[in-house]
């Protein structure tokens, strides 16, 4: 991916952030119900990093 591309049209954006942030929300929690159990910081924090990364493909 060489970058994100970005609406000029500010109307498009006023409708289009607002659901992204949603989804934003709803897939931590996700994550955090799902990783919620696991003890270690360092491993939930280290899945949570590939979660996104698998996410963000």
């Amino acid at each position: 991916m060489d970058g994100v591309k970005i609406p000029k049209d500010e109307d498009c954006l006023r409708e289009i952030v607002p659901e992204l942030e949603n989804l934003k929300q709803r897939t931590d929690e996700i994550f955090e119900d799902y990783l919620g159990s696991i003890l270690d910081s360092r491993l939930r924090q280290r899945l949570l990093h590939q979660l996104w990364q698998e996410v963000m493909k």
